[in-house]
């Protein structure tokens, strides 16, 4: 599914294990890899956090 997509990815071993730890422990945000850190920038500096996931060109495409 991630095929041709830059950037870092989960394998889902790790994905499955964090759902299920999350679910024992009757989380209901379940935030697994760097959406834990995204999630933090996002709160308390959301311009940056726009900037960081959004290159220029999807920006561009997204504005118009």
């Amino acid at each position: 599914m991630s095929e041709g997509m830059e950037g870092k990815s989960i394998t889902p071993d790790v994905l499955i294990d964090a759902l299920i730890k999350g679910l024992k422990n009757n989380t209901y945000t379940i935030r697994v890899g760097d959406t834990k850190a995204i999630y933090l920038l996002n709160r308390f500096l959301p311009k940056l956090a726009y900037k960081l996931l959004n290159h220029k060109g999807i920006t561009a495409r997204l504005q118009s």
